[in-house]
């Protein structure tokens, strides 16, 4: 059983249209606000896009994986078929990790490229401890998953920096509940204990535990100054903030993961949810400037507060790297008619993303590594030239040749992108194409040297 909530075509009733290319997006909605929200993230990319795929139409099919209120993986991995009998090219989602490692080994096997906005668990695409393997997710076929988010230990990491720099905490209680929440814990523990503070670490069960008393009288009598919760809102992990009260604690801080953030917490934590701490897996677009004019664009297609959450933007990233793709493949004279080889070609150009200037910051896929890099100046929503300094930032794209091609073509500005790294700086205007094509084919191998501006 799945939920096909509708299907969106947009690009106008065209006679001279070529075609319906179709993408679908697969989120918890109705069991979930931040997936409702990222869902509008995905309509909104969709709408301004309907212009930019070479005179096809783009149609969006929207699917939900809730079942009995909350998110099921077997309606994700259903909706996931329906989408390959139907000829989707790509897909945005899902909400959940539980229900990626659902999806993934099914989509993989057509080649469907999935991009979530939203999920963090690390083991759907890092071999760490604790996890397997995950190319054993996609049998051998090609990665088809992709995520705009980083993953759950950065929040543990960030929390125990903020809790041990700005707070000046020295020992802290950490309290996990034996399931999801434990590695959060240990991650917190293992960084807050690097940077030289001291842990009383508890653990729970959910059906075995409704009084935290006994927990929170131990980190009170050890010294503890703070708590850090590892566990979601569903293993009870906001009770104890209301709790402390009864002990004289309820002043201390009390942080956690992005499972403490939701409706439920709140209430389960009242009267004393005001003041707890909450990480994330994406970034605060409100006060990103990358985001702001895209943000204002979004309040006028969706004007109601509650049109607008965390992952929203981070869904319209997605969206736009998929969309992307899709035009890269047609320009590259693949046909959306022949389902199969297409489908391949957008999955490959999204698993080649690098450096793409988003409303969330700059994305890039992190096992492809390119060959070369061409970089305009004049970006939508970003300074190429912040851009540039951030791709030579990261270790593993610093040797990668940098053609900086641009109509500003002053002096100053060609001086300062070679100081942040750049290989050649070009002008459009006094650059031929066959003058590009052989900085682009010495790009990949520099022992021919390269070509004179």
């Amino acid at each position: 059983m799945f939920a096909l909530i509708g299907c969106t075509a947009l690009g106008g009733e065209n006679v001279s249209s070529k075609g319906t290319i179709r993408i679908a997006v697969n989120l918890t909605v109705l069991g979930s606000d931040g997936g409702r929200t990222a869902l509008n993230g995905v309509k909104f990319a969709v709408q301004r896009a309907a212009k930019r795929i070479d005179g096809w139409n783009l149609a969006l099919d929207v699917y939900d994986d809730t079942r009995q209120g909350a998110a099921n993986a077997d309606v994700g991995v259903e909706n996931i078929r329906n989408m390959i009998r139907g000829g989707d090219v790509g897909m945005i989602g899902p909400y959940a990790s539980s229900i990626a490692k659902a999806e993934i080994p099914i989509a993989a096997g057509a080649h469907l490229a999935v991009i979530s906005p939203s999920n963090s668990h690390p083991c759907l695409t890092k071999n760490v401890p604790g996890c397997a393997d995950p190319a054993s997710l996609r049998n051998g076929n090609p990665n088809d998953y992709f995520r705009v988010v980083t993953t759950d230990e950065y929040q543990s990491v960030a929390m125990a920096d903020y809790f041990y720099d700005l707070l000046s905490m020295r020992k802290v209680g950490v309290l996990d509940d034996s399931v999801t929440g434990r590695r959060f814990a240990q991650a917190f523990e293992t960084e807050f204990k690097a940077r030289g503070g001291a842990v009383l670490h508890r653990s729970y069960l959910k059906d075995q535990v409704s009084d935290f008393t006994p927990y929170l009288r131990a980190f009170k009598d050890g010294g503890a100054e703070g708590i850090y919760i590892g566990g979601t809102d569903d293993q009870n992990a906001c009770i104890p903030r209301r709790q402390m009260a009864a002990l004289g604690i309820d002043s201390w801080t009390y942080g956690g993961g992005d499972g403490i953030a939701t409706a439920a917490c709140v209430d389960d934590a009242a009267p004393s949810a005001l003041g707890m701490l909450v990480t994330n897996v994406g970034p605060d677009t409100t006060q990103m400037a990358s985001a702001q004019s895209i943000i204002r664009d979004f309040s006028k297609a969706f004007p109601r507060r509650e049109d607008f959450g965390h992952f929203t933007m981070t869904a319209y990233d997605a969206t736009e790297i998929l969309i992307r793709a899709i035009k890269i493949a047609i320009d590259g004279g693949r046909d959306p008619r022949q389902i199969e080889a297409f489908r391949e070609s957008v999955r490959a150009n999204v698993a080649a993303t690098v450096g793409y200037a988003g409303a969330t910051g700059i994305i890039g896929f992190d096992q492809f590594v390119p060959d070369l890099i061409l970089l305009d100046i004049a970006l939508p929503g970003m300074d190429g030239l912040a851009l540039l300094d951030a791709i030579r930032a990261k270790e593993r794209l610093r040797e990668i040749p940098i053609l900086i091609l641009t109509n500003h073509d002053d002096a100053e500005t060609e001086k300062r992108s070679l100081e942040l790294g750049a290989s050649q700086f070009l002008s459009k205007s006094r650059t031929t194409l066959d003058a590009l094509a052989g900085w682009v084919r010495r790009s990949s191998n520099p022992d021919l040297g390269y070509p004179q501006s």
